[in-house]
């Protein structure tokens, strides 16, 4: 018996020792905490109930807005200064067209999954915030993405505090794919690239460009 109670114990220090190995070889590239599955993450829920500011790079994204409809919605009725930034993809650009037809999915299928995600925003805004002001704006993207990158900013006393999740998947399998919490370091990483790009497809870019070009072409 005692015996038993030794090899009890030894396989159970032994599989302390690699849980917390597999973390500490996690958090040397960034990783917090690993999601098999990648929906469902109780810490966004919570961090989303606490955020400033949600920014989501998605291909359609309309999983995430029925995973997290109510948890958005809970939060745009306690906090009316909410917002959400979306980069999604661009229905009518290549990549779009070329995921489509290795999905095997007909041609604006896209387009019909876009519809799904912004009909679930603009119920959230009638029901919760202002119908007249969306709390959401959104951008598309043509080749840009590569991962899933969900992100919520809040304010502290000590500054911005952000945090990531990453979903390692192609865009028709992001729900059944991991999902990586990222820590500090790289959250704050992922959330200026996401300022990048969101930056990069402002509408009023290339509007002021020309007018910057034209003026130097003048002076």
């Amino acid at each position: 018996m005692i015996a038993g109670l030794i090899v009890t114990g030894l396989i159970a220090a032994t599989g302390f020792l690699l849980h917390w190995y597999k973390i500490k070889r996690s958090s040397r590239s960034g990783v917090q905490r690993i999601y098999p599955r990648g929906k469902n993450i109780r810490n966004m829920k919570t961090a989303i109930r606490k955020a400033d500011k949600v920014c989501v790079i998605e291909f359609m994204a309309q999983g995430f807005m029925n995973e997290y409809r109510d948890t958005i919605e809970a939060r745009l009725k306690e906090f009316p200064d909410f917002k959400m930034l979306l980069m999604l993809v661009n229905p009518q650009s290549q990549c779009s067209i070329d995921q489509e037809r290795l999905s095997n999915k007909a041609r604006g299928y896209h387009q019909n999954l876009l519809n799904v995600t912004f009909s679930i925003l603009t119920t959230i805004n009638n029901r919760a915030g202002n119908p007249l002001t969306p709390f959401f704006e959104e951008r598309k993207f043509r080749t840009e993405i590569r991962n899933n990158i969900i992100l919520c900013k809040r304010r502290e006393h000590e500054g911005d505090h952000i945090q990531a999740w990453i979903n390692l998947a192609l865009p028709m399998a992001a729900r059944h794919s991991p999902t990586l919490e990222l820590d500090a370091e790289k959250s704050k990483m992922h959330y200026n690239y996401f300022n990048t790009l969101w930056n990069d497809y402002d509408p009023a870019m290339p509007k002021n460009a020309a007018v910057s070009k034209q003026a130097a072409k003048k002076s």
